[in-house]
């Protein structure tokens, strides 16, 4: 995303949307249309959407295993430096009518504007280059770490995951400083509980058989 440029500002995901939407020819946009058109702001996308099981704060330890190495593999393609994510050939001709799409951004730019004075383009260094590859490892870290089965692990290693998305999504660096932040404190969280269960396996282990 181009820095400000005379008092230009960065665009808005809802923007880009309309972009893409205008720049295909035909009635419909593929998913590999929007891939192509967002770039690496596409990978926000699927990390999201891979990350929203997770987010239910529910002892389900399935979801995790079943969500958490998809969502690890895709912060590692951003890590590697791809620009956009991988998707399955099947998958990248299916999309959804263009005015479908432009009267989904009006609906959002509408009823959700207000999201946009919470979350929007901040910090841009924070959200390209370099900066975007540190992003994708510490997703995969989060991601690779939530599959282990630690109580509630899995959701709050979620939020910061959703965070560090969102900022990717919007190129808003402070939710990547916050995800950041978080996701530390995730790892600590994971590390303590786990360690205590673990334990406290070994400790019954000994008095059973000891």
């Amino acid at each position: 995303m181009r820095p400000r440029l005379n008092g230009e500002k960065p665009k808005s995901v809802i923007d880009a949307f309309r972009d893409v939407a205008k720049a295909v020819e035909g009635d419909k946009i593929s998913i590999d249309a929007f891939s192509k058109g967002l770039g690496r702001r596409s990978f926000g996308f699927m990390l999201l959407t891979l990350n929203l099981p997770n987010l239910i704060p529910l002892p389900l330890p399935l979801l995790s295993v079943i969500f958490g190495f998809p969502l690890g593999l895709a912060g590692l393609q951003l890590a590697l430096g791809f620009e956009r994510p991988w998707i399955p050939r099947f998958l990248r001709e299916r999309g959804i009518k263009k005015e479908e799409m432009l009267f989904f951004c009006d609906q959002v730019d509408q009823r959700y504007g207000w999201f946009h004075r919470l979350i929007h383009p901040r910090l841009l260094f924070l959200t390209r280059g370099g900066a975007v590859r540190l992003i994708g490892l510490a997703i995969s870290i989060l991601a690779f770490v939530m599959v282990l089965p630690v109580p509630l692990g899995n959701l709050v290693l979620a939020i910061p995951i959703a965070l560090l998305a969102l900022g990717l999504i919007e190129r808003d660096g402070y939710f990547v400083i916050g995800g950041l932040f978080l996701g530390v404190g995730g790892l600590f969280f994971n590390l303590l509980v786990g360690s205590t269960i673990l334990y406290g396996m070994i400790k019954a282990y000994g008095h059973m058989f000891g």
